[in-house]
């Protein structure tokens, strides 16, 4: 589980900048 923990960390300046809409449910950035 700490894996996935610091994965949502590296992301979090990415889904700053694309937005709540662009988080999918398993906490991953759509980029699509």
């Amino acid at each position: 589980m700490s894996l996935k923990i610091v994965v949502l960390a590296k992301q979090v300046p990415d889904t700053r900048n694309v937005g709540k809409d662009a988080m999918k449910a398993d906490g991953t950035v759509n980029r699509a």
